[in-house]
């Protein structure tokens, strides 16, 4: 899946962070593929190197957000994966701790 150029021209106004999500994933439950989540972290962290990159949309489980992360990402939105799971809190808690590892086994 390509990138979504839209995302660029946010990461030139210097925000802390910029969410990222291909449009026609969100809600489906279906993560856009590794070279999407690699190609936009390398293409907004080249406009502004400063910016905190999250990669969205489709992702639903803690397995998604540490890919997620393990790709570059920053971190990860997953509001879907969270309202429907049947423990909300318990999926927290999962996905919070796929993060840590993943951003653990980068450093």
């Amino acid at each position: 899946m390509p990138m979504d150029k839209r995302e660029l021209p946010a990461a030139c106004m210097d925000p802390d962070i910029v969410l990222a999500e291909p449009t026609d994933l969100i809600g489906t439950g279906q993560v856009a593929d590794d070279s999407y989540t690699t190609e936009t972290v390398k293409a907004l962290n080249e406009v502004n190197p400063n910016v905190l990159v999250m990669i969205a949309s489709g992702v639903s489980t803690a397995e998604d957000c540490y890919n997620v992360v393990k790709l570059g990402a920053d971190g990860t939105g997953a509001t879907s994966g969270i309202l429907n799971a049947p423990s909300p809190a318990e999926r927290v808690r999962e996905m919070a701790e796929a993060i840590v590892k993943a951003k653990n086994e980068k450093q």
